[in-house]
């Protein structure tokens, strides 16, 4: 007869079983208190965790050059030039190329011979006012003065300014068709006069030759003899109205070449206002800025490269502060100056947790501020979220 009870007893359950279901007790009673933990929580523990977790951004106050530069592209343009038409002298019937002294790319001055037309010479002087008559003996005013200044520059002694054209301004004529190998016009003595059509004129001491045309060419009335560079390239460039307002009238640029490098310049001109024109190659509105180059500088340049304008801005350091460490209200700009590690954050609602400043400047995300005894460099601010 089986005296044990009826169902099972611990003794009865194998080991390995008896080790498993103790495990799983102790899983689920850990689970419940965990669950009754994150439910039953106290007021305060609700707040802390509730709360939102605040990131104070700081940046320091620097010593740095904030130089914005405004940058316009545009291209070598040619300089003034002046061109010389055929005419045909009162000895010949026609106008014919009998000769040519100088090639593009040559330089001429005051008393240059530059080729002749039908047997008669073109001599370059430096006159600010073309000829307009031809010059008699006895004649006077102020285009014979400075036909008598020419002259003298082109090494002709013994020349008066009297503004007359006398015996000895007749007899430098001469001396000055002698030297070049052509007979003086009229004659010698008091038959010699100063035709205009043998005279260029050019408004500085020097020219370039741009084009001129080949010996034995036939040329009508109105054809061109001959094209004279009287001034320097230029670079034009092409600015949008805001971009227009950072240039002024002989502000010191830098022009940046294709081939890399960089030229100091001088606004010389400041157009108007144009709308784009497909008739005038315009191809964006905008406002054309001229900037000439020193001689030297400029006769390097290829007429219809491409260059680059930029403002030429002192590199001046003073107080900086990054752009976004600027805030603003109806009294202006401010910042908000960091109170250090373990103080509350500043909300910069309070006037005192403001410092007012003036921005004199900004470029590439900075701000350029005046000095301000408050704003030592290495001051810490806050910056905006």
């Amino acid at each position: 007869m089986d005296d044990r009870p009826n169902g099972l007893s611990l003794a009865s359950i194998p080991k390995r079983n008896r080790i498993i279901w103790f495990v799983v007790a102790v899983v689920v009673v850990a689970a419940a208190a965990f669950g009754l933990g994150y439910f039953l929580r106290s007021p305060q523990s609700v707040a802390i965790d509730s709360s939102p977790t605040q990131i104070k951004v700081t940046a320091s106050v620097e010593k740095r050059v904030v130089a914005p530069q405004t940058l316009i592209q545009g291209y070598v343009m040619a300089g003034s030039s002046v061109t010389i038409n055929a005419a045909t002298p009162p000895s010949a019937n026609r106008s014919v190329v009998t000769a040519t002294s100088r090639q593009v790319g040559s330089a001429v001055g005051d008393g240059t011979l530059l080729g002749a037309i039908s047997g008669r010479p073109l001599i370059v002087l430096t006159l600010p006012v073309p000829l307009y008559r031809d010059l008699q003996p006895g004649d006077r005013g102020s285009d014979v003065a400075e036909l008598q200044k020419a002259l003298a520059a082109a090494g002709l002694t013994g020349v008066p300014t009297s503004e007359v054209v006398s015996s000895s301004t007749l007899w430098a004529v001469s001396r000055l068709y002698a030297k070049l190998g052509y007979p003086p016009p009229g004659g010698v003595a008091e038959a010699t006069y100063v035709p205009m059509s043998e005279f260029v004129a050019i408004p500085g001491q020097s020219a370039t030759v741009l084009t001129i045309s080949a010996v034995g060419e036939v040329l009508t009335p109105s054809a061109t003899f001959a094209t004279l560079q009287t001034g320097s390239n230029e670079i034009v460039g092409r600015a949008n109205l805001l971009a227009s307002a950072k240039f002024h009238l002989n502000q010191s640029v830098i022009v940046q070449t294709s081939t890399g490098n960089s030229i100091p310049g001088t606004v010389a001109e400041i157009g108007q206002f144009t709308s784009p024109n497909s008739d005038k190659n315009v191809t964006t509105a905008g406002v054309d800025i001229t900037v000439s180059l020193a001689a030297a500088d400029a006769s390097k340049l290829v007429v219809g490269d491409s260059a680059s304008i930029s403002t030429n801005t002192p590199h001046v350091e003073s107080l900086a502060v990054p752009l976004i460490a600027i805030y603003q209200d109806n009294r202006g700009p401010y910042v908000i100056v960091d109170p250090g590690k373990g103080s509350p954050p500043p909300t910069g609602n309070s006037s005192s947790d403001r410092v007012y400043v003036r921005v004199t400047g900004q470029a590439d995300g900075w701000a350029a501020i005046a000095s301000n005894a408050k704003l030592p460099v290495g001051t810490k601010l806050v910056l905006q979220e």
